[in-house]
């Protein structure tokens, strides 16, 4: 049970990927995919990536407050989980820039 906290905190670095592929497929940024990406596809893409930065937020509070709680907190905890929260982010805004100019993703990426 200790180590289910750095379990979440590696679920998160891994979902994390799989948003930012999902972002930049929908983009077209991905070889093969571009080919074959229909308008469904690629909401289907964003949509996925919207509920993977959901869940990889979620668990970013349930890991700390499961190490706190279980008093489960690790040296390889405390490095992964800020290294899991700036990848989180930047992926997050690489894979919307991604998808061009949009007055949604313009404003909170710009500041």
């Amino acid at each position: 049970m200790k180590s289910l906290p750095n379990i979440l905190s590696t679920g998160r670095l891994i979902l994390t990927v799989l948003m930012f592929v999902a972002l930049a497929a929908a983009a077209g940024g991905v070889p093969y995919v571009s080919e074959t990406l229909t308008p469904d596809t690629q909401f289907a893409l964003q949509r996925f990536a919207f509920w993977a930065f959901v869940i990889a937020a979620v668990t970013d509070y349930f890991d700390g407050w499961l190490a706190r709680k279980l008093d489960a907190v690790t040296v390889w905890g405390a490095i992964l989980d800020p290294i899991g929260d700036k990848v989180l982010v930047a992926g997050a805004i690489l894979g919307l820039m991604a998808l061009g100019p949009q007055p949604a993703v313009v404003l909170p990426v710009g500041l």
